[in-house]
């Protein structure tokens, strides 16, 4: 399924053309987009199993791996080779080793400290403001100490930290994983406020679709390392018929599973046979010597 606009480089956030990453020692792609173009103040809710691609995706649209120019634009510049996206805060990408390595996250600081430290580092009102707002939504207690709080709590301060500046292109990779239900939700509505009001575009990967169904303007949905749907939220006639978000996206997941399944099946049945080609060749190299003359040596 494919988007139905046509993709405008000046209205876009974030743009992957033919964007493709590999790990070192293999020889197949393990991600392979080969078009996803979102407008500013788009939300993208990114989804599929585990190992579909959706983190290497995010890695890739944060400018962590290197592209041919031109593969991954971010606010019209190159995501690999502009360094000025993330050194001005323009793009931000939170992920796995974001919510590991955030410095301090486990000393024996105050959490009010930290934060007031990351609004010093910006020096602006508008940074003020923001981690104020921030901590009272997300309920932070500016006397926690980090080496005591639980995982949630100490997410939150991470996410604080991370929000402090204005952003214009965010990318999540599953941040609300530690959160209970009500944080999880305000942080949900202010995201949405962020994109209606200052025209933020965003990319939430998640594996949680609870109250997600009037959230995302846009879906992608990736499988064995490539983007197998993405449009517009109101464009997938499974979600018109008033299916719930969870449901849909489960029929996706095990769609996928078949699939896979599927092709193992034939990759192995493929093996089995190139083998036994294998050992006939083999035997018509070695030496004919008829059966009768075994009887022989018995």
């Amino acid at each position: 399924r494919r988007a139905t606009w046509t993709c405008a480089m000046s209205a876009s956030a974030v743009v992957l053309h033919d964007a493709q990453m590999t790990y070192p020692g293999t020889k197949k792609a393990s991600l392979h987009v080969e078009e996803v173009c979102l407008p500013r103040g788009a939300r993208c809710l990114l989804l599929g199993a585990n190992g579909a691609g959706k983190s290497s995706l995010l890695r890739v649209a944060a400018g962590l791996t290197m592209q041919p120019l031109g593969a991954v634009t971010v606010l019209g510049k190159d995501a690999f080779r502009d360094v000025e996206l993330t050194s001005t805060g323009k793009l931000v990408y939170l992920g796995e080793g974001w919510a590991k390595g955030v410095a301090g996250a486990h000393g024996d600081v105050k959490a009010g400290e930290m934060i007031e430290a990351a609004v010093q580092a910006v020096g602006t009102q508008v940074a003020q403001d923001r981690s104020q707002a921030l901590m009272d939504m997300l309920q932070v207690d500016p006397t926690w100490r980090m080496s005591t709080c639980s995982d949630g709590q100490r997410r939150r301060v991470q996410i604080c930290l991370a929000l402090v500046k204005p952003y214009e292109v965010l990318l999540m990779d599953e941040i609300t994983v530690d959160l209970d239900v009500v944080a999880r939700k305000d942080l949900l509505r202010y995201f949405r406020r962020e994109s209606e009001e200052r025209g933020a575009t965003m990319i939430y990967a998640t594996h949680i679709f609870d109250g997600l169904e009037t959230w995302p303007t846009h879906i992608a949905h990736c499988a064995d390392g490539k983007v197998h749907r993405f449009a517009k939220i109101e464009e997938f006639e499974e979600l018109k018929q008033g299916r719930k978000l969870l449901y849909v996206v489960q029929d996706w997941l095990r769609e996928d599973q078949r699939k896979v399944k599927a092709s193992k099946m034939q990759v192995d049945a493929e093996t089995r046979e190139k083998e036994r080609l294998e050992r006939a060749k083999e035997m018509r190299r070695q030496p004919h010597m008829p059966m009768r003359h075994l009887a022989f040596f018995r």
